[in-house]
């Protein structure tokens, strides 16, 4: 009897001397060492970017901001006292919340015309590596904005298990024998070698 195959099925992956291969035409997964690299690029430089803009942003939006530092005699005042004023001249949380959106804008800036034509940032240029379908197709900018980058970005947003979520058990998914972390299952993307 002859074995028919589904064509609606979930791709496979093959290992191959210990390297887990997506499909010969389109490559091998990127080593955990080279996401890793590329993503404390990718930080840092959108850490310096957002830093800067933020202080500026808060500046102009709260001119008073540094008056609490200033001249300021912490000794003669109490614990209440001196929450109100450093409140009433610090951004808040709207201003927080603010930034994580120009922040994710900071990064599309950047990096977005490499997602739409390579599937890459900043950091996984300089590392070699890119973002595919799981079929080995491209992935187009619309997956990696909408379902890669943005719901991760706004789950960070919630208090504590945001952060937990996204900064924690997201990379440490990478240690699967899929090699993909979250955000790369709800996108169905893989990061391969260039």
């Amino acid at each position: 009897m002859e074995t028919i195959a589904n064509p609606f099925a979930s791709p496979q992956a093959k290992q191959v001397d210990g390297v887990l291969e997506v499909a010969p035409e389109f490559g091998h997964f990127a080593e955990r060492e080279s996401r890793f690299w590329a993503a404390l690029i990718d930080g840092a430089l959108l850490w310096v970017l957002n830093v800067v803009l933020g202080l500026v942003l808060a500046n102009s939006l709260y001119p008073n901001m540094w008056d609490f530092y200033r001249n300021q005699d912490f000794q003669s005042k109490s614990t209440a006292e001196l929450r109100r004023e450093y409140q009433a001249t610090q951004p808040g949380w709207e201003f927080k919340i603010g930034m994580v959106f120009v922040g994710f804008a900071v990064f599309l800036a950047i990096n977005g015309y490499l997602l739409a034509t390579k599937g890459q940032t900043i950091g996984k240029k300089m590392l070699g590596i890119k973002i595919v379908r799981t079929n080995g197709t491209q992935a187009g900018i619309w997956r990696l904005v909408g379902l890669r980058y943005l719901p991760f970005t706004l789950m960070y947003l919630i208090p504590v298990v945001g952060p937990i979520v996204t900064r924690l058990i997201d990379p440490l998914m990478i240690f699967d024998k899929s090699h993909k972390c979250m955000h790369d299952e709800f996108a169905d993307t893989i990061v391969i070698r260039t």
